[in-house]
């Protein structure tokens, strides 16, 4: 299985854009504890996790729980919160 991994400077990016797209800003990324803190308007913040989620997901969510766990790894996002 090869490793899809997303830079640190990748992730930043796609999380500035998705956060932008939907009207919101980029409050506090913590990486260490996988924490994303976005504002702006409650709908537009809802609308933004839902799109991070769906994005992000793409990078970890597997079925197959031994492949989830090794992607969760190679991306260092075993406990990833939106």
């Amino acid at each position: 299985m090869s490793c899809n991994a997303l830079t640190e400077t990748q992730f930043f990016s796609l999380v500035s854009s998705i956060a932008s797209q939907h009207g919101c800003r980029l409050v506090d990324i913590d990486i260490d504890k996988r924490i994303i803190n976005i504002a702006g308007p409650s709908e537009a913040e809802y609308a933004c996790a839902v799109k991070l989620e769906e994005i992000l997901g793409q990078y970890t969510a597997d079925p197959h729980s031994s492949e989830f766990r090794a992607i969760e790894n190679c991306l260092g996002l075993e406990n990833f919160t939106i």
